[in-house]
């Protein structure tokens, strides 16, 4: 509750303990994200900012600023947003901490561009997250990134190149989805599943898609465990 988030932070400012100040802080700042309340949660992440520096634990300091562009982009301030992602990245990358979550980083930085319409800043910045992924062998993570640069490429096209460049999409979901099944990941699987058979169904092939749907659904069902 927030209460007792309050009262923690409260006795490890007694305390001394900084660290655990910080981290009570950004716990406290997500439950206001998640009520609304934005600017509590802004106040509690700029508290922990000041409590805690960069040298002590740069991948703290990351993560807060990751936090604070999530609320950021929250309330539609996406040009501040970018800047405490990037703020974010360039941190673990000064002190060569937390690789993953400069990976993380770059592909929230993408996400912002892609649903601005940017899609040629959302590329550069999903392929440098996707060589971070590749570098640490997180494959799940290479999967979606992948998608998410088909989609971004999709999006780069005109209308009549969407159309074109269909069977050519179905093909690439295939094989990832193929990549999903063998690092068993079903929720990736069933999603690209689901894909393919919206496919099928808009090129009013519903046997198909009622095939690819069924697959997607006894993935979903099987999945609730991961």
């Amino acid at each position: 509750s927030l209460e007792g988030f309050r009262r923690s932070v409260s006795i490890y400012r007694q305390q001394g303990d900084n660290q655990n100040v910080a981290v009570g802080l950004r716990a406290l700042a997500k439950l206001y994200k998640r009520l609304g309340q934005y600017a509590e949660a802004l106040n509690s992440i700029s508290q922990a900012l000041e409590t805690i520096s960069e040298s002590q634990d740069p991948l703290l300091a990351a993560k807060l600023r990751m936090d604070l562009a999530l609320i950021h982009r929250a309330q539609g301030d996406l040009n501040t947003a970018l800047a405490d992602f990037r703020d974010a990245t360039n941190i673990l990358r000064m002190k060569r901490a937390g690789r993953e979550y400069e990976g993380l980083m770059l592909f929230q930085v993408g996400s912002v561009y892609f649903n601005s319409g940017r899609y040629t800043e959302a590329k550069r910045y999903f392929e440098s997250a996707l060589k971070i992924s590749q570098a640490l062998g997180d494959r799940v993570s290479e999967n979606y990134l992948y998608v998410f640069l088909i989609r971004t490429n999709l999006n780069s096209m005109t209308p009549d190149q969407r159309v074109k460049s269909l069977p050519r999409l179905q093909q690439s979901y295939e094989q990832i989805a193929r990549r999903f099944r063998e690092s068993a990941h079903r929720t990736g699987e069933a999603f690209l599943w689901t894909e393919i058979g919206k496919m099928y169904e808009n090129r009013g092939n519903l046997k198909k898609a009622e095939e690819m749907y069924g697959t997607a659904v006894g993935l979903d069902e099987s999945s609730l465990g991961e």
